[in-house]
């Protein structure tokens, strides 16, 4: 099926606008006062402000195709289809948010699937160990984009800020870790000097002249290594069709985000900002949903008692503000 350059632009640019101040960190402290109240997840909360919050139309949000919305949905199934444990998620530290869209906005998703028969779009948003098996085709690509985004780019940032450095990633990841992207190399550029030696990935990584260079091929790698495969029998390719990795190259994207997950932001630096954030979102949080009249804004009040005291307006508000003006109102509060 042909996939327009604008689509995956689209989708790509958009997934991930419904993280709220401090990134994860915040989407953990969000999820943790909507304990109760249907939870918080960044992935639906972009489909939220894509399809109702953003002022572009009166009501459809950003006034976005079938497709497009498709492609933003990764975990098709609701809050309370994946038989969340409310008492089990009582404990407010670092409770993980559930991949899901929230109920309130089914609608939103019989809308995006209308035009599916009826059994291939219930199958496709079908739950096995309580989680979704499926994402759209559009989707699964973004979805492997962002994995090597990760995988690379953050790699890139930790080298260059000296958060990480050759001996911790080499005794970490270990000598033969790059063995097949070595291969793939001394096959792609054939006649390289290099290919008369043994290629040493970890010292190219880290070399001044070479750094560029080597970030480059290594996404071209998992680029060249990037395939389609069918999920289920369907006559629409859409769903019954993902883009995958094949499985060498998902073990280097998975090794280089262990790396940076446990190296960098498992650092007690990190993890200092990360609680910051965390107890500036719970603060403002408590403080707008104990005392909404006193101290929302007008505006967002208003939409408050229309709601019928929802806090999912109050979590709203406060997931669309910057990580800056969040400590502006935290310290003016």
């Amino acid at each position: 099926t042909h996939i327009p350059d604008i689509l995956m632009l689209t989708i790509s640019l958009l997934h991930d606008i419904g993280h709220p101040p401090f990134g994860h960190a915040g989407e953990k402290a969000l999820n943790e006062c909507m304990i109760g109240c249907g939870g918080f997840e960044g992935n639906a909360q972009t489909l939220r402000i894509v399809s109702k919050l953003e002022s572009f139309s009166g009501r459809s949000g950003m006034n976005l195709t079938r497709r497009t919305m498709l492609g933003i949905l990764k975990y098709p199934a609701s809050y309370k289809e994946l038989n969340i444990d409310k008492d089990a998620a009582l404990n407010p530290k670092n409770v993980d948010p559930t991949k899901c869209f929230y109920d309130c906005d089914l609608n939103v998703i019989n809308w995006i699937m209308d035009g599916f028969d009826e059994k291939t779009a219930l199958y496709f948003r079908s739950i096995e160990k309580n989680t979704t098996q499926f994402k759209s085709l559009d989707c699964s690509i973004m979805d492997i984009s962002d994995d090597i985004t990760n995988a690379v780019h953050d790699l890139e940032d930790a080298i260059r800020m000296k958060t990480i450095n050759i001996e911790t990633m080499r005794s970490f990841l270990g000598e033969g870790f790059f063995e097949n992207y070595n291969e793939y190399l001394k096959k792609t550029y054939p006649n390289e000097k290099c290919n008369n030696e043994k290629i040493d990935t970890y010292k190219n990584l880290f070399s001044e002249d070479g750094n560029k260079r080597e970030i480059g091929r290594l996404i071209g790698y998992f680029k060249n290594n990037i395939c389609t495969k069918e999920q289920f029998a369907s006559k629409n390719i859409l769903l019954s069709h993902k883009a995958d990795i094949n499985k060498e190259a998902s073990k280097i994207i998975e090794g280089l985000k262990k790396l940076i997950l446990k190296r960098v932001i498992f650092s007690p630096q990190l993890q200092h900002l990360e609680f910051k954030g965390q107890q500036m979102v719970r603060t403002v949080f408590n403080i707008f949903a104990n005392e909404p009249e006193r101290l929302l804004q007008k505006k967002t009040y208003n939409k408050y008692i229309e709601a019928c005291e929802d806090k999912r307006v109050i979590c709203d508000h406060i997931s669309g503000m910057t990580d800056r003006y969040l400590k502006m109102i935290f310290e003016r509060l």
